[in-house]
């Protein structure tokens, strides 16, 4: 118990944090450190440390670093148990950020091709077997020759010049380049129109293939994606479609698998 003749009148300070006590008080109600050696000066005094009570020049000098090693205590034990501000925490989320998208590999080309030319094997057997049928029948009913047989004849090149062209078109007018992050598709030849959707963003693939398709390992592959400008995009007769359909596949998974484990770090 503290001491009865401890006058009320009497000014003591906590030598620890410097801050004002009861003169009966055992603890600081400030920093909660023992107080039973508090300095007890007349309340017309000014403040002086417990230490020295005559020298004031080390007074001033010596209660800034009381209050500085205190609030340094203090400080350093309430910065452990507080949480991080919003400041911080935005910086450590772009910080690890970074971190990830430095870490992830390079975006490398997986696959690239065009529609195949054999995938047009049907159209050509079909303009072949109509030709065959004009020549038999124009042969079979007009021996000698004539405007017939010329006029024939000009369809026959005509029919196959034009169907060439259309092919070549259709073939270089159209070209496909798959990525480990994205899917590419090129059209036009003049007009040149790039359309490309983010791996992440597929949600499915199919195959189409006819008789023809099948024997010749062709295909049409349609890839179904959640994005609102291409939802469905058709990579039409390529070779080995069920190859690359693998290729889509096997790199969606592993995007979102990587952009799974870089939002779990942040």
């Amino acid at each position: 118990m503290p001491s009865p003749s401890v006058s009320h009148s009497t000014k003591v300070f906590c030598p620890t944090c410097g801050k004002r006590i009861h003169p009966q008080s055992r603890f600081c109600r400030h920093c909660g450190s023992t107080a039973d050696i508090a300095k007890q000066i007349n309340e017309a005094d000014d403040f002086i440390l417990p230490n020295d009570a005559t020298d004031s020049r080390q007074t001033e000098a010596t209660v800034p670093d009381a209050l500085s090693l205190t609030a340094a205590r203090v400080g350093g034990h309430g910065a452990d148990q507080s949480a991080p501000t919003p400041e911080q925490q935005l910086f450590q989320t772009a910080h690890q950020r970074d971190e990830c998208e430095a870490q992830a590999p390079a975006e490398q080309n997986i696959w690239q091709g065009r529609p195949a030319w054999r995938a047009f094997a049907g159209s050509w057997c079909a303009w072949l077997a109509i030709c065959a049928a004009v020549l038999t029948i124009t042969f079979m009913y007009n021996n000698g020759g004539g405007p017939l047989v010329q006029a024939v004849w000009v369809f026959v090149g005509g029919s196959a010049a034009g169907l060439f062209a259309r092919t070549a078109l259709f073939v270089y007018g159209s070209r496909y380049r798959l990525t480990t992050e994205r899917l590419f598709i090129h059209r036009g030849i003049l007009l040149r129109i790039t359309d490309q959707i983010e791996l992440i963003r597929v949600d499915d693939v199919r195959i189409r293939q006819n008789i023809i398709d099948r024997l010749l390992n062709t295909g049409t592959l349609d890839v179904f994606s959640s994005d609102e400008t291409d939802e469905t995009i058709q990579l039409f007769k390529i070779s080995d479609p069920a190859i690359v359909a693998e290729h889509v596949r096997n790199h969606t998974r592993a995007v979102r698998q990587q952009h799974a484990v870089a939002v779990e770090r942040i």
